[in-house]
């Protein structure tokens, strides 16, 4: 067993302050994916229920802010495409559902 020397003073406290900065930086990373991950859920959310609605010949629900939606019919579909993006990462995100089309 090998005791500590005189010379190793503060080595622990340096590898820390070497390492924090990676620690927080995958630790920032994690967070904006999971932001991510949770937006795009609620992009997709929104897409099913547009879709549904104007298949029926209503209007879509509220849009979460930041997203565009696209529609387009065909088929006897109606096709719904939701654009944002990620509130921390600053991602594209995309979401696309189609219901039957109720109008026909």
């Amino acid at each position: 067993m090998r005791w500590p020397s005189a010379g190793d003073g503060g080595s622990i406290a340096a590898e820390l302050a070497a390492a924090m900065p990676a620690v927080i930086v995958v630790l920032v990373l994690c967070t904006g994916a999971l932001q991510s991950l949770a937006r795009q859920a609620v992009l997709a959310d929104v897409a099913a229920q547009s879709a549904r609605a104007l298949a029926r010949g209503g209007s879509p629900p509220a849009l979460p802010s930041g997203a565009a939606l696209s529609e387009q019919r065909d088929d006897g579909a109606v096709c719904v495409t939701v654009r944002g993006s990620s509130p921390a990462l600053g991602l594209p995100l995309t979401a696309r559902a189609c219901a039957l089309d109720g109008g026909l």
